[in-house]
């Protein structure tokens, strides 16, 4: 008993050290050619538009699930434009289309010892007269699949979400819309602080589906009803009065909250978690637990593995600039402050670097020298 007890405790404790160094996850999107009736277009190249342009989204990865940044195998308007080509043979005659990219990402869910993979994609097709973009269609698309491990199908999904975007567009009127004039000030111009969940003047009360709407203060604008259930907090809709289960997060006006699910599957869906630290990583107190790490601790101690795995209260960061959920440990914590090294020389010559207040102060600090 003495032994499987340090086995479990060294899992759980070991599992949650890589944080945010964990290398990236990488995509690379196979194109196969796409028949189209009567196809008068091609995509002749690609503007990133995206509000968030360091990473693809986030894959979870290794026996402990997690959570580390995605990136495409080549340089993103690169990557997506030989896409578009492959997928669409350019034929005389046809009309250059311009993709303006808005968002590309993909994410995971687990649930227990089961994943769902999800791939999200928003497109405005554009033509182009005298070095200037006109409008012609705007297109989201999702495309989910589960399994035991959806990491590997993340290009398929990609690839079947793209290729939704170009039916839709064609069975539009581009051949004879003339199109409105894209325009700076338009919902891809990322330097609007109203756009900017840590420059807002006025935060939006509602419901965040993913985790671009938060970044960007752009909720489902919906009243709903917080409850604190110890450290956390159950949501329901305020009128239908339904526990809210799925959203990333949610705003009451002022606080921030994270879904737990999306980083503690023994929590449970709909519980939320209330940020207490904004800046560039947005950060809480809670149990962090990989789908796989509960299924160990439940599987070698039932409800006593359980109760070792949530023995201490972690400090969860959420990187703005990447999307990925982390537990702050020390080395992840010294990784994050490679980017400040006067900093980090300071962290590490603390004694009591591993006490949370400590990992929490220095985190403030980070938020401070370090704007998003």
């Amino acid at each position: 008993m003495g032994f499987r007890y340090l086995l479990i405790i060294l899992i759980l404790v070991t599992g949650s050290l890589p944080g945010f160094s964990q290398k990236d996850f990488i995509v690379t999107l196979k194109a196969e050619p796409l028949a189209l009736p009567d196809r008068g277009f091609y995509i002749d190249s690609v503007v990133d538009a995206r509000a968030i342009i360091t990473n693809i989204g986030m894959a979870q990865v290794g026996m402990n699930n997690k959570q580390v940044a995605a990136q495409l195998n080549k340089p993103f308007e690169q990557a997506i434009t030989a896409f578009f080509q492959n997928t669409l043979p350019r034929y005389n005659g046809q009309q250059r289309i311009i993709a303006v990219v808005n968002e590309l990402r993909i994410s995971e869910k687990t649930y227990k010892m089961k994943e769902r993979g999800l791939a999200e994609v928003d497109i405005t097709l554009c033509r182009i007269d005298s070095g200037k973009l006109y409008k012609l269609y705007t297109v989201a698309k999702q495309e989910e699949s589960g399994g035991m491990d959806v990491s590997a199908g993340h290009s398929r999904r990609l690839a079947t979400a793209l290729n939704e975007c170009l039916k839709d567009f064609n069975s539009t009127d581009y051949r004879t819309n003339p199109g409105t004039a894209v325009e700076s000030g338009l919902s891809w111009n990322t330097a609007d602080p109203e756009r900017n969940i840590l420059l807002c003047s006025n935060r939006i009360e509602g419901i965040y589906q993913k985790f671009s709407q938060l970044r960007s203060n752009s909720p489902q604008e919906e009243k709903v009803h917080i409850q604190p259930r110890g450290i956390l907090f159950m949501v329901r809709d305020s009128e239908s009065k339904a526990r809210l289960r799925e959203p990333f997060g949610i705003c009451d006006g002022r606080f921030l909250y994270i879904n737990t699910y999306f980083y503690n599957v023994n929590a449970g869906k709909g519980m939320f978690a209330k940020v207490i630290e904004e800046g560039r990583i947005l950060a809480w107190y809670d149990h962090y637990m990989s789908g796989t790490e509960a299924g160990l601790a439940a599987g070698t101690f039932g409800v006593v593995g359980h109760s070792i795995a949530a023995s201490d209260v972690d400090i969860i960061g959420l990187d703005l600039k990447t999307g990925v959920i982390k537990p702050i440990k020390i080395k992840s914590l010294e990784q994050l402050l490679t980017e400040d090294p006067e900093l980090l020389v300071l962290y590490r010559s603390r004694r009591d670097k591993g006490d949370t207040t400590v990992m929490m102060e220095f985190l403030k600090l980070f938020n401070e020298r370090n704007k998003l």
